[in-house]
């Protein structure tokens, strides 16, 4: 194979390797509103949509008692990071 192939093939295949093992967008994270109702399902809840695995959900600033009303998912859980946060947990 003359030198110039070879170069272009293995150019070729580290761009491939480059582009796939890129991790893409980080999935975006979400705050909890809690403007339509206490479930956590409710899209409406959310300032930027459910939370999903690998996207932070942070709950801030409020009086909430969110219901966990479905399956849940996120990457990290941000309970009470804002100055004089509380939080209290039931069964």
């Amino acid at each position: 194979m003359p030198r110039s192939k070879y170069l272009l093939t293995i150019a070729v295949c580290l761009l491939g390797a480059a582009l796939l093992g890129h991790p893409g967008s980080a999935a975006a994270a979400t705050n909890w509103t809690g403007t339509i109702d206490a479930n956590w399902g409710t899209v409406g809840n959310w300032d930027n949509g459910l939370p999903i695995a690998g996207a932070d959900a942070a709950i801030n600033g409020g009086t909430y008692s969110p219901v966990l009303d479905v399956d849940a998912a996120a990457g990290n859980l941000l309970i009470g990071t804002t100055v004089g946060s509380q939080l209290d947990i039931s069964n």
